[in-house]
């Protein structure tokens, strides 16, 4: 058994949710002006305009207007601003 299906396993026999348990982002917007992503890998660009951020993946392009960072830490970050377009660039190591 891979490791992956046993961490699919263990979701489901604790009923928790798969990010929890496996190595994915968890992506959450409030409104259209907040943008909270945990388990980011590191910030590659930062525009007002344009977004990107290194997840288990890809690259995840945010795009809008007047985009700021709220705050960030190894864990989470949190993207202001008007949030437009969101969208994911499986182009690893270059864009």
């Amino acid at each position: 058994m891979g490791r992956r299906d046993l961490r699919s396993r263990l979701a489901a026999l604790f009923e928790l949710p798969g990010d929890v348990v496996s190595d994915q982002s968890r992506i959450t917007l409030v409104g259209a002006a907040d943008l909270v992503v945990e388990n980011h890998r590191g910030l590659l660009e930062y525009t007002e305009e344009r977004v990107v951020l290194m997840v288990p993946e890809g690259e995840l392009v945010i795009g809008g207007a007047g985009l700021g960072i709220g705050s960030i830490s190894p864990d989470q970050v949190i993207i202001r601003g008007q949030i437009r377009a969101l969208g994911y660039s499986d182009q690893r190591g270059g864009r």
